[in-house]
């Protein structure tokens, strides 16, 4: 990187927004990416339905994927919003990358999670790739759906800047009601007195 006056900015300017959508199957993560402004997506499965966005289509690869952001960022477009649906469809292929540029036959094969290891250098070529086309060609938001089912501590980067969408919780079990001891005689006592600075007890908390 060539450094010169030219290339300096003001910090602490907004910058357009990096979000993850992370929630179950059927929440909305779609149809919330395909209300942001003018979204293209770059689609790893099939969720669209009848939702209607521009789309490359199908991307089968990593390098599709690779592919679909040359296009964006060196070919003029009118879209403002970059949309990968979704990321668990994108981690099997970031895997197969990562084996096929260490020959080897799975990610699994070098043992210790040293291929997941790996994987994160794939990762981030993916994430630095999205940076760029915001930071160079100006697209306003990124969006990356994720179902909740995995962990994606390799993109938390992301989810700092968006909302997280996460199931309801089921209520809790009733407590299990079991039988009072039988009372027993015991000699009254002096009342007990608080230590001086402790915490008064929760149903004396006033705030």
């Amino acid at each position: 990187m060539a450094i010169s006056l030219a290339s300096l900015r003001r910090s602490g300017a907004a910058m357009p927004p990096r979000l993850l959508a992370y929630g179950v199957a059927g929440v909305g993560k779609t149809k919330l990416a395909a209300d942001a402004p003018r979204p293209i997506f770059l689609q790893t499965e099939d969720g669209l339905g009848k939702i209607t966005a521009d789309t490359f289509g199908m991307l089968r690869s990593y390098e599709d994927v690779q592919d679909a952001l040359d296009v964006l960022y060196r070919e003029d477009h009118g879209f403002q919003t970059v949309v990968l649906d979704s990321l668990d469809w994108l981690e099997p292929m970031i895997w197969k990358r990562t084996c096929q540029d260490n020959n080897w036959p799975d990610i699994e094969k070098p043992g210790f999670g040293k291929g997941y290891i790996a994987a994160l250098d794939v990762w981030r070529g993916f994430l630095d790739g999205m940076t760029l086309l915001r930071d160079e060609r100006g697209s306003r938001d990124e969006y990356m759906p994720v179902e909740q089912r995995r962990k994606q501590n390799k993109v938390k980067g992301y989810s700092a800047a968006g909302g997280v969408v996460a199931p309801p919780r089921a209520a809790p079990p009733p407590p299990v009601q079991q039988a009072p001891p039988p009372a027993q005689h015991t000699p009254p006592s002096a009342p007990r007195q608080p230590a001086l600075g402790a915490a008064p007890p929760p149903w004396r908390r006033t705030g």
